[in-house]
C-alpha cells in the first residue's frame, strides 16, 4: 500500500497500463453467420439439452428420465 504522495501518484498513473485496447479488436464471422469479437466464440445457446426428455429430468445416478438424482 502506498504511503507517500509520490508513491500514490505512481500507483494512480499506472492504473490501466498493461490492459489490451479495444481499438485493435476485430469482429469475426463464423460459417453459420454469427459475428463475434474478442477472445473466443460465444456460447451455443441453441445446442440441444439431453438432460430433459418430454419435460422429464434425467437422473444422473440411474441415467434414466423421470426424476432427478437428488430424489433417487
Amino acid at each position: 500500500m502506498p504511503e507517500t504522495l509520490k508513491e500514490w501518484k505512481v500507483v494512480i498513473t499506472s492504473v490501466g497500463q498493461g490492459y489490451e485496447s479495444t481499438e485493435g479488436r476485430h469482429d469475426y464471422k463464423t460459417g453459420t453467420g454469427t459475428t463475434y469479437g474478442g477472445r473466443g466464440q460465444p456460447m451455443d445457446n441453441g445446442k440441444s439439452n439431453d438432460n430433459f426428455k418430454d419435460g422429464k429430468p434425467k437422473c444422473f445416478n440411474l441415467n434414466k428420465y423421470g426424476h432427478m438424482a437428488k430424489e433417487c
